[in-house]
């Protein structure tokens, strides 16, 4: 019987939580971005499941990095294939900047110590070359460029573009370590962040009128507003080191918002951050289900961006 995602996504919790991770719980029904945030000491992962990886679109791909960049995490995605077959062990996969594998990689990786060393790309299967060794070993022993291009059988050009830092075909790089007799692979490491993902920015276009009013008040205070679809949150909120998850709720609260601020709390502590509910009246608590609630009117009586951050704190109960 075929793999559901479902299956999926539930061996992949399986398999973050036997490597140490603490994971939090399955994401649905909010589906669409990601399915679950895993945190291992200072590796922080923002995971989305697939059976088909071509279901991942560009926008989708877009704001789960944009997600796991503001939350200081990475962005990786697990599925079993493409339209054109399954997806092979060892193989790093990357669309829309966004690495993919599947869960024989994952697990070879977090539970076996085998990182990924072959990534997928444009006519082939390409590994990342040490550079400076490859250009230290040639010019150590005397080895031409000539030399050491016909013995990897490409030109002496491409022999200089590895040493530059360039990525070499799998088996041009099996013979070049066969011909010097040293190790010039070097392994992948698919959690690896990218900061300058943290300058995607999203507009405040298309938001319910206290969605608007609540983000532009946020950023009239200094905060980075990243609005977010497909997920409890509505948006991540940042300024320097703080980031904290927003959410916020028109009309009363009900049952719904207590599952929803449930969520968001289990998130946060996976996460390591702080989240918050906005809430459109006043309401006689001060959190639910763990996340801490701030009215509307009390944020357009804040003029100073810390009071923020000490009310979820305080709140949230947290006294530092």
């Amino acid at each position: 019987m075929a793999t559901t995602r479902q299956v999926l996504l539930s061996e992949v919790r399986d398999t973050l939580t036997r490597a140490g991770f603490c994971v939090s719980a399955p994401m649905d029904p909010w589906t669409a971005t990601f399915d679950v945030v895993a945190r291992r000491d200072d590796t922080l992962v923002v995971v989305k499941a697939y059976s088909n990886i071509d279901k991942l679109s560009k926008q989708s791909a877009d704001l789960l990095r944009s997600v796991a960049s503001t939350l200081r995490g990475a962005p990786v995605v697990i599925g079993l294939r493409t339209s054109r077959g399954e997806l092979e062990q060892g193989v790093l996969y990357l669309r829309h900047a966004v690495p993919i594998m599947s869960l024989p990689t994952l697990q070879e990786h977090l539970l076996e110590g085998v990182p990924p060393f072959v990534f997928a790309g444009p006519g082939g299967q390409y590994v990342s070359l040490d550079g400076d060794t490859l250009a230290r070993v040639r010019n150590d022993r005397g080895i031409s460029l000539s030399e050491i291009a016909d013995a990897a059988g490409v030109s002496r050009r491409t022999i200089s573009m590895y040493e530059q830092g360039m990525s070499a075909q799998v088996e041009s790089a099996r013979r070049l370590e066969q011909f010097l007799g040293v190790a010039l692979v070097r392994s992948l490491d698919p959690f690896s962040s990218r900061p300058e993902l943290e300058e995607r920015r999203s507009t405040l276009s298309g938001l319910l009128e206290i969605e608007h009013d609540i983000f532009s008040r946020l950023e009239g205070l200094g905060y980075r507003v990243l609005p977010t679809t497909g997920c409890p949150f509505d948006a991540l909120s940042s300024a320097k080191s703080n980031v904290f998850l927003t959410a916020v709720k028109a009309g009363a609260p009900d049952l719904n918002t207590k599952v929803r601020a449930r969520t968001i709390a289990q998130i946060a502590r996976v996460a390591e951050r702080e989240s918050v509910l906005f809430v459109e009246k006043d309401v006689d608590r001060t959190s639910i289900e763990g996340t801490p609630v701030i009215a509307r009117k009390e944020l357009e009586r804040i003029g100073d961006p810390e009071e923020i951050l000490r009310l979820i704190r305080e709140r949230g109960g947290r006294t530092c």
